[in-house]
């Protein structure tokens, strides 16, 4: 279900990871409302303010999910150097 979410809220400008945690399977659909500006702040100035919640607020109040911070060890790929396309 989370997955969903970080697709849907473009969550990639995120610093932190989202796991689903919930143990529900399956795919959903679902609309969510939230501010913009939650999760975009340094753009916030350009956008107006909305009366939406918060994104976090958003996901508790309209779908029932908490999201919890915690420290999990999490597989990463680092490149560590890219050097100059060779042709075949």
């Amino acid at each position: 279900m989370i997955e969903a979410i970080a697709r849907g809220a473009s969550l990639a400008s995120l610093v932190s990871p989202i796991y689903d945690e919930t143990g529900v399977p399956g795919r959903f659909a679902f609309d969510l409302t939230f501010a913009r500006e939650t999760l975009w702040p340094a753009k916030a100035d350009s956008v107006k303010q909305s009366d939406a919640p918060a994104f976090a607020d958003a996901i508790r109040d309209q779908l029932g999910l908490t999201m919890e911070k915690a420290r999990r060890p999490i597989r990463m790929l680092v490149v560590e150097h890219v050097g100059p396309l060779v042709e075949d």
